[in-house]
Parts: structure tokens; sequence; C-alpha cells
């Protein structure tokens, strides 16, 4: 049985076809502490959402950000080789709420492109060296799953990856390319993929703590 909480707080529950409800409600009221204290602590971040400035603008591994007040009434920008220009209206306010939309957009996108290079370039060459045959790689802007993987070996990236430290990022994707061989998480699948990683399920519970970064 496994509990999932989506950024949006969301409460799902997924339940084995062997299991009685009875049990399932007593694995639930066990879990009813854990599942409080984080649709919580997700209220919490949702209400402190960053304000960004001129000052304080965010980056990525690869690129910085610059806000270069213009004339034209639209909101635009460009990203080129290590920077994300943000045009915005000389007289639009940057903290108002459609500039800050715009900002965190330039950003999602900024991670997209670095996501279609990186993501996608380190998946083939992981894949080379395992001699997986992939069907198609693809970088998403997932909220609650770092990658997935289908039976027909296409294998879906988050953006939110390149967000994360390499080791991390390596983490999820030779997860995903061992499911193309163990569909489950079973014994044959962590021994597999310790093989590759190390301790795979410590790092699982690493990248656990970087939950925050889909939420935002």
């Amino acid at each position: 049985m496994t509990i999932r909480i989506s950024p949006e707080g969301e409460v799902r529950m997924t339940i084995p076809y062997f299991v009685s409800f009875r049990d399932a409600e007593r694995f639930l009221e066990k879990k009813r502490d854990w599942i409080e204290k984080t649709t919580e602590r997700l209220k919490k971040n949702r209400k402190e959402k960053h304000i960004y400035s001129k000052e304080n603008l965010p980056r990525t591994k690869y690129h910085e950000f610059l806000i270069t007040p213009v004339k034209d009434e639209e909101l635009s920008f460009r990203i080129n080789q290590g920077l994300c220009e943000i045009f915005v209206p000389e007289k639009t306010e940057v903290e108002s709420e459609k500039v800050q939309e715009w900002i965190h957009y330039a950003f999602t996108e900024t991670l997209r492109k670095e996501a279609r290079v990186i993501l996608v370039n380190r998946c083939k060459e992981l894949a080379l060296q395992m001699r997986i045959s992939l069907n198609n790689i693809r970088v998403k802007n997932m909220k609650t799953r770092w990658g997935s993987c289908s039976t027909r070996s296409n294998i879906n990236l988050n953006i939110h990856l390149m967000r994360l430290p390499d080791h991390l990022t390596d983490y999820v994707i030779y997860h995903e390319l061992i499911h193309t061989i163990h569909p489950n998480h079973g014994p044959e699948f962590w021994k597999e993929l310790d093989q590759y990683v190390g301790n795979a399920k410590l790092l699982a519970k690493e990248i656990k703590k970087w939950g925050w970064v889909l939420a935002n």
C-alpha cells in the first residue's frame, strides 16, 4: 500500500487487490499524523511563495537571469548561452503578479531547454553503457514524479532534475532505465540498481528531501 500527497495537498492511496478494506483503513490510520504534518507543510509552502526582484532572481546550473526594462508593452524573454534575459515594460512593477508569473515561466522554460540537452544526452549515455535500447526520451514539467518508464521503453524525465545534485539526477535516470528490464520494484530491481548507484534505497530516501522542488 502506498500514500501519495500532491503539491496541492491531494491525498491518494493505492491498495493492492489482495488487501482488505479493513487493513487499508488501519494502514491509513497509522499514517494519519504523517499525512496531517505533510499537508500542513505543503500549505505553508504555498503561502510563502518566493518574490522575485531585480536583485533576487532565480538561476539554474547553466543560466543566470537578468531583468531589462523596455518600452514595449508586452513581457518577453530570451535565452542565450548562460543568460536568460527577461524584458519587462518600464512602467510595470517587477513585484506585480503578472511579472512574477512571467519570471517563473521563463525559469521553467530555461530548465526545459537545459533538460532537452543535458538530461536526454545523459540518459542516452547511460543506456548505451548498460546496453539498453530505448524507444523515446522526453522531458516534462511534472508535479509529482521525477521520472517514468512505459512498457514500450519510453522514458519521461522531469525538467526539475536539473535542480538536483548530479548523483541524484543519475539515480533517477538509472532507476527509469532499469524499469525497462524490471517493471516493478521487486528485489531484482533494487539489486540491479545497487550495482550502478551503490545503496539505491538510501538515495531513494535522500531524494524525498527534495520533494519541495516539485511544489515550486
